[in-house]
């Protein structure tokens, strides 16, 4: 047996760490001194070792220093956060507040004034409004209004019906009465006056603990409605403004639109008049349904990131819809340096975690965004909701089906093996084929299965949302709806009384059918006159599809919801509903869901 020529380091070997703050970022050095102090090395030079699971580290003698297990688990939380900067690892004031696992040199500085104010006593004095709030939505204020005073963006998570609104009015209504206020602002419920549209007059303000700024609410087109409704409702004190409509209309609100306590206008809206609107200093920013602004390559993204305000925050039942970089978009707005760049973020959490389903990097992010999401589900803080039952129904194709879909797919393996098509194409070609496929599957067998339940609730006078990806589906059920004598409502993006056609449904006894798009119905929306849910065709992410059926299984429903999910047989359909799963295993291992005592 040949003895080994590697020579291992056997002295005496410590660890130093210092940590100074400068600004907003705490700089902390780690440093290795071996053989007495003769030999330092910073603690950054193990980095790549020690992400990279090794255990040994050469050092400049040619001698191999094994790296105490200890070190690993103290500060390789450390390694990942941490930007390294040579000779020490630098964390924005975000990550060190949010992160406590990383703990700082006891010795050492504590964070500056831009930290203080967390603690429970810091919602001392606060104003729920003229309305009252359940428990858990009290206690969501409390967690809003403690993250509002520190400046630290946040995202209120809870699950659709929950309240996110009620919950966010009810701080803008405390930021009024906390704030210095501004004067003659426009009556509540009234238009504006002709010296405000010309921009006269002169705002003033009393004393208060921040200057009050006129807060912007940006939501889908579909929900302006309810925003504006919701605000008349709960704070009658709060003058609103819906800034939507033409432009010729919008140029004229510019006018006074600084005037108002809460400003509500679309996403669409806010990238047609960015050039404006990014010049505004507002006070608190609400982005509802951030999952809008997931793709960080987006226009809508970047219309968002160029607002200026004191504070922001995000309302979405689902942060995360497909994966993990729709998390760094979302952070990069609410906590820019919490996550790191895009880069590093791609290397240190999404690589480890969607492709190789690492735990411990899955429990890091958790731990690391935890303190800016809250997130209770219907079933953790409502005892008063009804049970929900769930079915997936497998429908048989007719012969015919299936010889289209077998048809439709050999001609796109044959396409995708092609290779003299460029990639591009391909996937291109891959993408039609996709949705030729799934056409075929909503053919005839699936109506067959639909009817036959819809039959049988016709006689019972249950009302019955019937949800799909496809107006071409929904108008294929309406079809054959109609040539029954049946009555139903149709909501879709082409749809422009939209608030006429929910109250119908919700109102007329004698329509039980609602058909509805998914753009058009899956957000905003309140049906809890239906007490039935038709999802016809599987989406490409579950959230979706639950918040779809969270329009009728919510606050306000007394009786049990019934789901059918529906599904050809031996189609992609079946592995949609598998990919679903997957993808929901992984958000679920990193999106915390906090429940605080009391609540």
């Amino acid at each position: 047996m040949q003895p080994s020529e590697e020579v291992y380091y056997i002295g005496p070997m410590s660890v130093e760490q210092s940590d100074e703050w400068q600004g907003d970022w705490l700089q902390t050095r780690v440093t290795v001194v071996l053989d007495g102090g003769r030999l330092r090395i910073p603690f950054s030079f193990l980095r790549n070792a020690i992400l990279q699971g090794e255990q040994e580290y050469m050092l400049p003698t040619g001698e191999r220093l094994l790296i105490p297990e200890e070190w690993m688990q103290r500060y390789g939380d450390l390694l990942l956060v941490g930007q390294s900067c040579s000779d020490h690892f630098k964390r924005h004031r975000s990550q060190v507040d949010g992160l406590n696992s990383l703990t700082t040199d006891p010795s050492g500085p504590t964070p500056g004034p831009s930290l203080v104010g967390r603690g429970a006593d810091s919602s001392a004095g606060m104003a729920f409004g003229s309305f009252t709030l359940r428990p858990y939505q009290q206690a969501g204020l409390v967690w809003l209004w403690n993250n509002f005073i520190s400046g630290t963006g946040c995202c209120l998570s809870d699950e659709m019906g929950l309240g996110k609104t009620i919950q966010t009015i009810a701080l803008l209504l405390n930021y009024k009465k906390t704030a210095k206020q501004a004067q003659h602002k426009p009556q509540a419920g009234c238009l504006f006056s002709e010296e405000e549209m010309c921009g006269e007059g002169r705002i003033g303000s009393s004393q208060g603990t921040k200057d009050f700024l006129t807060s912007l609410v940006i939501a889908p087109a579909s929900v302006v409605h309810n925003w504006m409704a919701e605000l008349k409702r709960f704070a009658p004190s709060l003058t609103a403004m819906s800034y939507t409509g033409d432009p010729a209309l919008r140029r004229k609100k510019r006018q006074a639109m600084m005037r108002w306590d809460v400003v509500v206008t679309t996403y669409g809206t806010l990238l047609s008049d960015i050039t404006y609107l990014q010049q505004q200093q507002f006070g608190v920013v609400v982005m509802d349904e951030s999952q809008t602004f997931k793709n960080h390559h987006s226009q809508i993204f970047h219309a968002v990131s160029e607002l200026k305000a004191l504070w922001r925050l995000a309302l979405s039942g689902t942060p995360v819809e497909n994966h993990l970089m729709e998390l760094w978009s979302l952070m990069s707005i609410l906590c820019p340096q919490l996550l790191g760049d895009e880069k590093h973020f791609q290397n240190s959490f999404v690589q480890p975690i969607a492709r190789h389903f690492e735990q411990q990097r899955a429990e890091l992010l958790q731990r690391i965004i935890k303190p800016y999401f809250l997130k209770r589900t219907k079933e953790q803080v409502l005892s008063d909701l009804p049970p929900r039952q769930d079915e997936v129904i497998v429908c048989p194709m007719t012969e015919e089906q299936q010889s289209l879909y077998a048809t439709e797919l050999s001609k796109a393996r044959n396409e995708w093996l092609d290779g003299n098509t460029p990639e591009n194409h391909r996937r291109m070609s891959m993408f039609a084929a996709l949705q030729r496929l799934r056409h075929i599957a909503n053919g005839e067998g699936k109506m067959q299965e639909v009817f036959e339940r819809l039959e049988t609730l016709k006689e019972t006078g249950h009302k019955v949302l019937i949800f799909s990806e496809y107006v071409t589906m929904l108008s294929s059920v309406g079809s054959e709806m109609k040539r029954r004598g049946w009555s139903y409502d149709l909501l879709t993006g082409q749809t422009t009384r939209r608030e006429d056609v929910i109250s119908h449904f919700q109102q007329t006894a004698s329509c039980q059918f609602f058909l509805i798009s998914l753009k058009a119905g899956g957000v905003g929306l309140n049906l809890t006159a239906a007490d039935y849910v038709f999802v016809l065709d599987p989406w490409w992410n579950l959230a979706a599809e639950e918040q779809a059926i969270a329009r009728a299984h919510r606050i306000g429903q007394h009786r049990p919801v019934f789901v059918y999910r529906f599904v050809s047989e031996n189609t992609l359909e079946q592995q949609i509903l598998t990919l679903q799963e997957r993808k929901q295993d992984i958000i679920d291992s990193v999106m915390p869901f906090v429940i605080r005592q009391g609540q």
